[in-house]
């Protein structure tokens, strides 16, 4: 989707780039009211009409004022310019402009010079400005797409999945089910939305007081992509070791083991605190903190690139909220199936059977993102 937006958008400017430079110029209107038998008339046709035809791309309309209807005509024109003169010829340049007499032969070809400057002055105004526009707009799109593709992605980590079915296991053991589990479920993921959304408000207002500065700027965006590539190829690793030996600990961009031990500490604790609800919501906080190691190599190059294309506008608080949205959304419908009675060795056999999928999956959206990074700063 967001390559055919960029193509459309690439389409329109093109096309808009080619009609004006088929037609360089606005054919310039003229209306030149002349007597018979008058020399300067003459002069004027065969001088300097004559030579503004060769310069300048004009469509003149003759007017022999010896004619009522012409002389009319004229009569009209010298009133809507509040002209009094009484002069054998004339000239009416885009209905806007009116020379007399000898004037014509001394300032025509400089009004035809600044009509012309003129409607290519606003010929590339106008090219800039639905440029721009369309950029713009492309952009909106992409941004849009990538939040949400990024936030889903997120959502489906190995990292998070695994510790939401330790969390389950927990509460199975503790015979937490029916609504109970329900409200529990409800008040973790709001606990894991709101925590998160809190550390990328933080993240987004750091990264913005960074880019306002253009050395910070420069090796910021020179990071990124190259953790970005480095992200891609260890993603690709990981799948590739896992698809061969169906082991957890050949998968290098996890948890470390000191902070799985951590969290599985946390969950322990939360469980069995006196008062559940607030102890399972802030399990879901120091869970999604720690988890942050994990879950950060998706979230801190999106709110990087959110921050380069939004800057700290209207929006970035929307964009934010769709992603930690499409973030939850995953525990959300992994709640809802052990709500209604799949068992957690089914959902455990799911997520093995999805590591490798979402490793690729992961590795093609840094490999994206890097490659957006890119063009945005050097293409």
């Amino acid at each position: 989707m967001k390559v055919v937006i960029l193509f459309f958008g690439l389409f329109v400017i093109l096309s808009f780039s080619l009609s004006i430079l088929a037609n360089e110029e606005n054919v310039v209107q003229l209306e030149f009211y002349h007597q018979k038998g008058c020399s300067l008339c003459k002069r004027i046709k065969d001088g300097v009409l004559h030579k503004a035809q060769e310069e300048f791309k004009i469509d003149i309309k003759y007017y022999d004022t010896s004619e009522e209807q012409n002389f009319l005509k004229l009569l009209s024109r010298l009133e809507q310019f509040k002209d009094k003169s009484n002069e054998s010829a004339y000239i009416v340049i885009n209905q806007k402009t009116l020379l007399a007499g000898e004037n014509i032969e001394t300032d025509l070809l400089k009004q035809l010079k600044s009509v012309s400057l003129l409607s290519t002055t606003n010929e590339k105004e106008m090219l800039n400005s639905n440029t721009k526009k369309v950029i713009f707009e492309a952009s909106e799109d992409i941004s849009l797409y990538t939040v949400l593709i990024a936030g889903l992605i997120d959502g489906i980590n190995p990292c998070v999945f695994s510790t939401l079915i330790l969390f389950l296991s927990f509460l199975s053991v503790s015979r937490v089910k029916n609504n109970k589990l329900l409200i529990l479920g409800t008040v973790y993921c709001i606990g894991c939305f709101l925590t998160y959304y809190a550390i990328g408000f933080g993240i987004i207002h750091l990264l913005a007081c960074l880019l306002q500065i253009n050395s910070y700027k420069y090796f910021l965006n020179i990071g990124i992509i190259t953790i970005l590539l480095f992200f891609a190829i260890m993603s690709f690793a990981d799948a590739w070791n896992f698809h061969k030996t169906k082991n957890s600990k050949k998968v290098r961009l996890k948890l470390p083991a000191k902070l799985q031990n951590r969290i599985h500490s946390i969950i322990r604790k939360g469980i069995k605190y006196r008062f559940l609800i607030p102890g399972i919501f802030f399990t879901s906080i120091f869970v999604t903190i720690f988890e942050g190691v994990c879950t950060g190599q998706v979230y801190l190059p999106t709110l990087v690139f959110l921050t380069k294309d939004l800057g700290l506008g209207s929006k970035w608080a929307f964009y934010l909220f769709l992603y930690n949205f499409m973030f939850v959304l995953p525990l959300i419908i992994i709640f809802i199936c052990f709500y209604l009675g799949i068992s957690k060795f089914k959902l455990i056999d799911w997520s093995k059977q999805n590591v490798v999928f979402s490793k690729i999956l992961l590795g093609l959206f840094f490999i994206a993102l890097g490659t957006m990074f890119f063009l945005s700063e050097y293409a």
